[in-house]
């Protein structure tokens, strides 16, 4: 009987460490797919201020075109521009 017990005694052993191991390697796979949400948090935030650029464009570009369209009777010259010829 003392083999049996020696037998049983490696296998709760075993299953202890072999249980120890799987809660490391879940906790392990837990990080790292916290750390991959973070990256694609990330990523998500610099497409989206990329993308928000073009529409939304910033009032002296808005103040500039404005001045750079052709007035009334002005001809084809912005009016900044011909009041700031010679001739």
């Amino acid at each position: 009987m003392p083999h049996f017990r020696d037998v049983a005694d490696h296998l709760r052993r075993t299953d202890t460490e072999v249980r120890s191991l799987d809660e490391l390697l879940n906790s392990v796979l837990d990080a790292h797919l916290a750390r991959v949400g973070t990256w694609q948090n990330d990523d998500m935030r610099r497409i989206s201020a990329w993308a928000a650029i073009p529409g939304h464009p910033h009032p002296r570009g808005q103040d500039l075109r404005h001045e750079l369209r052709p007035h009334a009777g002005s001809e084809t010259f912005p009016t900044w521009l011909r009041s700031t010829s010679v001739g």
